[in-house]
This record gives structure tokens, sequence and C-alpha cells, in this order.
């Protein structure tokens, strides 16, 4: 099991979701019922989600989601705060940005109900997604505030795939404020972010990145497509 712990953590943050979620499950089979009792594995869900995020599959985020609250896994943390933001994210992914501001904003309340700073890593998640429906409702100085104090929290925290979603976020608002050469310049800046990170998280930057030179007939549409 110890073997198990660091890789699939270690899988996530290098940028690897499926590799997270195959020594995961991995230590979850070797646990069984001891799971709670262990302070790597005891944290499955928040790997399970973020990995299912980044594969583009919120359906099985949210059966990850509905998995944890039926568990005994004793963290009111998880249950008010980082749960909730999991399903804003999903939600994002989705394109229902009205269940993505309730999940995030049932997050910061239920954050605020357990008193945690405004830097904890659980608040992440649901202010990009309310930047990203302050985005699409056209409000971008309240999606650059929100996308600012998320990524005040990724980076001190070491998540690099965190704070490459803080990046992927404020590309979509340079292109919202008609900026692609900014744009484009942030997601180069993502990809240094994580040098080592498998298609299924550079795949993310790569698919913005040419929407962003087609839409705007930047020069390196070709390149991008290519």
């Amino acid at each position: 099991v110890e073997e198990s712990e660091p890789r699939h953590a270690a899988g996530r943050r290098r940028g690897d979701p499926g590799a997270a979620l195959k020594c995961l499950d991995e230590a979850l089979r070797i646990l069984g019922d001891g799971v709670a009792q262990d302070p790597w594995v005891s944290r499955w869900p928040i790997v399970a989600c973020q990995a299912h995020l980044w594969l583009d599959d919120p359906m099985a985020a949210r059966r990850a989601v509905d998995e944890a609250r039926q568990s005994t896994l004793p963290a009111p943390i998880l249950d008010a705060v980082r749960l909730p933001g999991f399903l804003s994210w999903a939600a994002v992914i989705e394109g229902e940005l009205p269940e993505a501001e309730r999940q995030a904003r049932l997050t910061l309340e239920g954050a605020e109900s357990l008193g945690l700073a405004p830097s904890n890593i659980g608040l992440i998640l649901p202010r990009l997604a309310l930047a990203a429906v302050a985005r699409e409702h056209g409000d971008l100085e309240q999606a650059e505030s929100l996308v600012a104090a998320a990524a005040d929290a990724a980076v001190p925290a070491r998540r690099p795939p965190t704070a490459l979603l803080c990046l992927l976020e404020r590309a979509r608002l340079a292109t919202a404020n008609r900026a692609p050469e900014e744009a484009l310049a942030t997601l180069d800046a993502a990809r240094r972010s994580m040098p080592a990170a498998t298609p299924a998280v550079t795949d993310h930057i790569d698919r913005l990145a040419a929407r962003i030179a087609i839409d705007s007939g930047h020069a390196q549409a070709a390149e991008v497509i290519d």
C-alpha cells in the first residue's frame, strides 16, 4: 500500500489522470474496508473527481461524488466544500451554467460555515466555475477577479493541474477581451507549467489554442491545427 499511495497522487499532479485512477483503484482494492484509516487513500474522492474531470467525464465525477457521500469518510470539508466544488466544475464542462453557479455558491457557503480561509484549495474550482459563468454573462471584470483569486490559492498550494486550469480560464478571458495574442501566450505558459503532462491534459490546451487561432484568424492557426 505504501507504494501505491504516492503513485496515485503523483499521477494526478504530474498530469496523468489515467495513471492516477489506475493506482487509486489498486490502493482501494488492497485496503478494502480500511480505506478510512489510511491518510492517503481516504482522499480517493478528490483524486477520482479531479482525474475524471481532466478526462472530460463529468458523469464519472458525479458518480464518484455520490459514492463518496454514501461512504463513511469522516471529513466535513469533503462533503461541504470539495464535493460541491467538483460538481460545479462538472456542470461547467457540461455547459450547465445555472447548476455550476448553484454548486459553486453552495461550496462558498460551506467554506464560510466551516471557517475556511479564502486561500483554501477547495475554493479554487468554485471560483473558476463562477468565473466561467461571469464570462458567459459578459461580466469580464468579475470573471478576472475570480480567476485571480483562484490562481492566488493554486500557485502557493503547488497544485500544477489546478494552476493550469486557472491559466486556461485566463486564456478564455483574454479571448473574450479580443486579445488572441495574450490568450495564446497564456496557453504557452500553461504548456510550460506541466511539461511532462499526458495528452489527457495537454489536449485541453491544444483544443483551446486551435479554437482561438481559428476564430481570430491568427497566423498560428495552421501550426496549431497541424
